[in-house]
């Protein structure tokens, strides 16, 4: 439950942000620089939450598994350009 509480609060948040930047053009930049850092906040929130929520079994192991193979892959892709 905790999980889906920190999830809607981030979808509101990011709604909210759309609705602005579609109302003023001038803002859109704004706009966009605050829904990376509310995504970036919401998102280490979540995953704080469900380390310290959930049970730390094989469906943990497995959500542990997959943000260990995306940074896997974000640092090769970061590598790739950098060299």
């Amino acid at each position: 439950p905790e999980t889906w509480g920190v999830l809607a609060r981030l979808v509101e948040r990011l709604d909210e942000l759309a609705a602005r930047s579609r109302s003023a053009a001038e803002e859109r930049r704004e706009c966009a620089t605050e829904a990376v850092s509310s995504a970036l906040d919401g998102l280490a929130a979540f995953f704080g939450t469900v380390d310290r929520t959930m049970l730390h079994d094989a469906s943990w192991n497995f959500f542990q598994a997959g943000m260990h193979l995306e940074r896997a892959v974000m640092t090769c892709c970061a590598l790739r350009h950098a060299l």
